[in-house]
C-alpha cells in the first residue's frame, strides 16, 4: 500500500459536523467551539481597497469588484458586512463578501474568480453557522459561491448545485453548496 501524497486523494475522512469531507479544509480555517454566545453585526473596520501581492490576486480582486458593483444594483444586497462572533473560544471577526437580506431567508456570498473548495470552508463552516445561530430557526440561511469559471473537476467537500443565473437560484433556494457561474 502507497502512502497518500496528498489530501486530495479521497485518503482524508474528516468532518465537521456533516457528512465525510472529501478535501480537507485550509490549513488555516479554524472551527467554531460550538456554543455560540454572541453574534453580533458590527462596522466593518477595513474601509480600505485590499490589498493583493501576486497578479492572481490582483485579477481575483478585480472580479470581486465587479461583481460587488453588480450585486450593489439588488437592494436586498448588503457588501461585506462584519460580524462579531463569540464561541467557547473566544471572539473573532467574520466578514462575508456579501449578504442578500429576504424576506425569511438571508443568502451568504462568497466570491471567487473561479470555483474552489475554500469557498464552500469558508461560506458553509464559517460564515453560516453563526448567521444561522443569530436569525434563529424560522430564518433559513443559504450559501452562494460566485466565480466567473467553473471547473467541475476541482474537489469539493460536497456536490455543488450549479446555477446559471440569479433568478434562478432565487426562484429556488436549494439546501447545499450552491454555485452562480457569472462572466461579465
Amino acid at each position: 500500500m502507497q502512502p497518500a501524497l496528498s489530501p486530495l486523494d479521497g485518503s482524508y475522512s474528516g468532518t465537521l459536523g456533516g457528512p465525510t469531507a472529501a478535501v480537507p479544509p485550509p490549513s488555516t480555517f479554524r472551527p467554531w467551539t460550538l456554543p455560540f454566545y454572541q453574534v453580533k453585526s458590527v462596522e466593518n473596520p477595513y474601509t480600505g481597497a485590499p490589498r493583493a501581492d501576486s497578479e492572481a490576486k490582483r485579477i481575483g480582486l478585480r472580479y470581486e469588484q465587479i461583481a460587488q458593483r453588480a450585486l450593489k444594483q439588488f437592494p436586498e444586497y448588503v457588501p461585506s458586512p462584519a460580524f462579531m462572533v463569540t464561541d467557547a473560544a473566544g471572539s473573532r471577526l467574520i466578514i462575508p463578501d456579501g449578504v442578500f437580506e429576504l424576506q425569511g431567508v438571508s443568502v451568504v456570498v462568497e466570491i471567487k474568480i473561479r470555483h474552489m473548495p475554500e469557498a464552500y470552508w469558508q461560506l458553509e463552516h464559517l460564515y453560516a453557522p453563526p448567521l444561522r445561530w443569530l436569525s434563529g430557526p424560522r430564518h433559513h440561511v443559504f450559501t452562494l459561491e460566485i466565480v466567473k469559471s467553473f471547473d467541475p473537476a476541482m474537489p469539493c467537500p460536497a456536490p455543488p448545485q450549479i446555477h446559471t443565473s440569479l433568478s434562478d437560484f432565487f426562484a429556488k433556494p436549494l439546501d447545499g453548496f450552491n454555485v452562480f457561474v457569472w462572466a461579465p
